[in-house]
């Protein structure tokens, strides 16, 4: 029995690959073809108001589990690739102004910044993403600051304006700018995780709830349809099983149903004209009597004759035959 499609958007391979347990996963696709059934039935059962009533927290149940998959249906890997194409524009932008600084850093002997800076990419790539934000906003103050310091000093003559190592406004916004991607790529990315976790916690409660739903109220309920409306209450039986046991089932019954039909072979007819078969009463009894022996010339034979049984079993008797003389002459013959 294959689960039926409440939306017709979710398959059951859908739902196994969202790592569901398979206790769980049976669950959710009897509650669907209990759902079906139902559907198909309505006007056999909806006359019962307690049934109704229940019937509709069961949907309502499964309409929420249904909002629930289209959260766990969501794809990540677009996210997770936004994400790391954000850090890399961060990390890139941050080496980029830091190897200036370092620079301008050294010309002014100014060893607090230098203590901050990375000298090297791989080091900056090392950085956690929660280390690599707060290493960009400091790098990001240290230019604001140096950027605002020149306007004040530019009439009286910066002997080192941090423009002339190439820093500008335009380098100073794109790092801004990498920040708040960065960062938003981040809260993207882990705002849909904990839905997915969340949507997850409560699809299984919500299948459970239907579960003990089906148990406790509209299992019971669906006795008073056992003789009037046999049909229903068989599907919704079957419905209701296992959906292992439920293949087994059917496959049981289409075998039984072949058996069934394999004994039930016609015989094939007989072509008209063909002669009978059957042995007459005067065939049965002429192969029932024992064979005599009779010799060529029509004479008796000489010496013994063979033994001859009866077609009874019984001992059968030996005959002789009347001895004669070698010549073929009688005692009569003799005397004359």
């Amino acid at each position: 029995m294959k689960g039926c499609d409440y939306t017709g958007t979710y398959t059951t391979t859908s739902i196994k690959s969202l790592h569901m347990k398979e206790q769980l996963q049976n669950n959710l696709e009897i509650q669907k073809a209990v759902k079906e059934v139902m559907e198909k039935n309505i006007s056999k059962w909806q006359k019962v108001p307690a049934l109704n009533a229940q019937y509709d927290k069961f949907i309502f149940n499964l309409k929420k589990i249904e909002g629930y998959l289209v959260v766990l249906k969501q794809d990540l890997a677009p996210l997770k690739e936004k994400r790391e194409l954000a850090r890399k524009h961060l990390v890139d932008t941050v080496f980029t102004i830091s190897g200036a600084l370092g620079v301008y850093a050294a010309d002014v002997r100014d060893r607090k910044l230098m203590n901050l800076l990375k000298g090297k990419l791989r080091d900056v790539r090392k950085l956690k993403p929660e280390e690599l934000i707060r290493h960009g906003k400091k790098v990001a103050q240290h230019v604001e600051s140096l950027l605002e310091n020149d306007q004040k000093v530019g009439k009286k003559g910066s002997r080192h304006p941090i423009r002339d190592y190439g820093i500008t406004e335009k380098l100073h916004l794109r790092l801004q700018s990498a920040l708040e991607n960065f960062q938003a790529a981040i809260n993207g990315y882990w705002e849909a995780s904990l839905d997915r976790k969340k949507s997850k916690v409560k699809l299984v409660k919500k299948i459970r709830d239907n579960e003990i739903l089906l148990k406790q109220k509209m299992d019971r309920m669906i006795h008073l349809f056992k003789d009037e409306q046999k049909a229903f209450y068989q599907a919704y039986i079957q419905s209701r099983l296992h959906p292992a046991k439920a293949e087994s089932a059917d496959e049981k019954e289409k075998g039984g149903a072949a058996a069934k039909a394999a004994t039930k072979k016609v015989q094939p007819k007989k072509p008209a004209g063909t002669p009978a078969t059957t042995k007459s009463a005067t065939d049965k009894a002429a192969a029932s009597k024992p064979a005599t022996r009779q010799p060529a010339s029509g004479k008796p034979a000489v010496g013994k004759p063979a033994a001859t049984k009866p077609a009874t079993g019984k001992a059968a008797t030996t005959t002789q035959a009347p001895k004669t003389a070698a010549g073929g002459s009688t005692k009569a013959s003799g005397q004359e």
